[in-house]
């Protein structure tokens, strides 16, 4: 949302691209995503062009309603090869229940076998959500849990403390993948503004740094 959240963690020589969207816009974070689409089932290599990324791995960061974006871009296996790092700050989010009445919300498949691959591999994926009311969906934070409860049938993802940010109400964990529950102690706005940063200077900076 703001290059002011990965300062102190970019790397030399490396270009920042944004891409702004928004849930409602016209055309909306899944549309533009969805417009790049090929004949082959993939959207990278058309986001590849839109947006002039040049070749090699990507990291990709979202806000909000840009997690449509990026679970669209995560959805195909050729695709998730190539992203080296996934964050998302509050932005997990669907509309899909699996049980409302016990406010069970569907995982996000992509993200799960994004989590699923990345876990051990030498990548990375972060995601943190707040319980900020989303209409009648899931929040963010029961999306979460349904990721974690899922990634946890494939990969050994427990929950426990962590060093060097706010405490979370939940956290999961695995090798390379970290899922922050921040329920109601942070607004949905300050997961850009002021949890994103702190999220990047203790997480992402240390795996940039063993990156080769």
């Amino acid at each position: 949302m703001s290059a002011s959240q990965v300062t102190g963690a970019e790397l030399a020589g490396v270009p920042v691209v944004h891409r702004t969207c928004t849930g409602d816009g016209s055309p909306s974070c899944s549309q533009i995503a969805d417009s790049w689409r090929d004949g082959d089932g993939r959207r990278l290599p058309g986001c590849r062009r839109a947006l002039g990324l040049p070749a090699g791995p990507l990291v990709l960061a979202a806000f909000s309603a840009g997690g449509h974006i990026v679970k669209r871009l995560l959805a195909d296996p050729r695709d998730r090869a190539e992203v080296a790092a996934v964050v998302l700050a509050d932005a997990t989010y669907t509309t899909e229940w699996t049980d409302r009445a016990q406010a069970f919300a569907a995982p996000i498949g992509s993200l799960v076998d994004y989590a699923a691959e990345a876990a051990g591999a030498g990548r990375l994926f972060v995601a943190k959500a707040s319980s900020a009311p989303n209409k009648q969906h899931p929040t963010g934070a029961q999306t979460l849990a349904a990721v974690a409860r899922e990634l946890g049938s494939r990969v050994r993802v427990e929950e426990g403390a962590l060093a060097g940010l706010p405490a979370p109400e939940r956290r999961w964990e695995g090798s390379g993948v970290h899922l922050l529950d921040y329920g109601a102690r942070y607004s949905h706005a300050a997961h850009a503004t002021e949890l994103a940063p702190k999220v990047w200077a203790a997480l992402v900076r240390s795996w940039f740094e063993g990156v080769t």
